[in-house]
């Protein structure tokens, strides 16, 4: 008697197991999506979706044994050209068990932009930040490689004339000074041929002028006692800011009576100007000597 009743105990179960197995329920998953066959040269731009959610509809035994990666969808877009193109997911697309169904895809429809791929050389253009210290000058930029390829799709690389370097601080600067620096991307999926180059940086004093007034004239090596005439002069210089704030010409103007006789003559004005600064004019240019017959005292 208790042997009987196990069996049916059991027979029962299994009655239920079966039934419970064969009952029908859906489900979804998570399915990859894969993309094939893009011809080279061209390039999606928009961002596709990696996953889609499948709905399946079958018995609950074959919906628990479900493989997400079996069912991966695959997308031939071998026929794409540039533009906007819409591909339909259909059911039949989706590797299920047999006794089972897809009902629903979403989305069922996926849009893809697509982009012909361009390349360029553009010229690099230095990104300074700041300004240098007072008195002083950019004199000259340099950057190495003064150019550098560009790719990606063309709505993005066609509208570009040049990319531009991370910057390059200045700020304060009285020396000359030279850095690496990155390049900064010009636009989304744009990939450059170098990411990073050397700008150099040549700083300089700031050119201006001075003008100085009434500067007294002396005589040089003279052999007779003289009279000048005029004896002061003005001149106009040119050279760095700094250097012509602290310039003292008190006793750089001259001429030379070293061969100079008895009687009248013009002599040039000649101005003694330290390295880097120029003359730029001077009133008057010439002076007269009047040269006496009595010699002067020799010095010993």
């Amino acid at each position: 008697m208790g042997l009987r009743l196990v069996s049916l105990l059991l027979a029962i179960l299994c009655w239920l197991f079966v039934n419970t197995g064969e009952q029908q329920a859906r489900t979804t998953v998570q399915v990859p999506v894969v993309y094939t066959g893009l011809h080279r040269g061209l390039v999606i731009i928009n961002n596709r979706p990696r996953y889609v959610e499948v709905e399946v509809s079958g018995p609950r035994t074959l919906l628990s044994i479900l493989d997400p990666e079996r069912m991966r969808a695959r997308l031939q877009l071998s026929d794409l050209a540039p533009g906007q193109t819409s591909l339909r997911l259909a059911p039949e697309m989706f590797n299920v068990p047999r006794h089972t169904v897809v009902t629903r895809v979403i989305p069922a429809e996926i849009t893809l932009d697509v982009d012909r791929i361009e390349e360029r050389e553009l010229e690099v253009s230095p990104n300074l930040a700041g300004l240098p210290a007072s008195g002083y000058r950019i004199a000259s930029v340099t950057v190495a490689p003064k150019t550098i390829t560009v790719r990606g799709p063309s709505r993005f690389v066609a509208p570009l004339e040049q990319v531009t370097t991370a910057p390059v601080d200045i700020e304060g600067a009285n020396a000359n000074l030279s850095e690496f620096v990155s390049v900064e991307k010009p636009a989304p999926r744009v990939i450059l041929g170098k990411v990073t180059v050397q700008v150099a940086v040549t700083i300089a004093e700031v050119l201006s002028e001075r003008e100085f007034h009434n500067l007294p004239i002396a005589v040089r090596d003279a052999t007779y006692r003289f009279r000048l005439e005029p004896q002061r002069v003005s001149v106009t210089v040119r050279g760095p800011k700094l250097a012509l704030a602290r310039l003292d010409l008190s006793r750089a103007v001259f001429v030379d009576a070293a061969r100079s006789k008895p009687g009248s003559q013009a002599l040039p004005v000649h101005v003694a100007l330290p390295n880097g600064v120029e003359l730029v004019r001077q009133s008057p240019d010439k002076v007269t000597l009047f040269v006496y017959h009595e010699r002067l005292p020799s010095q010993s």
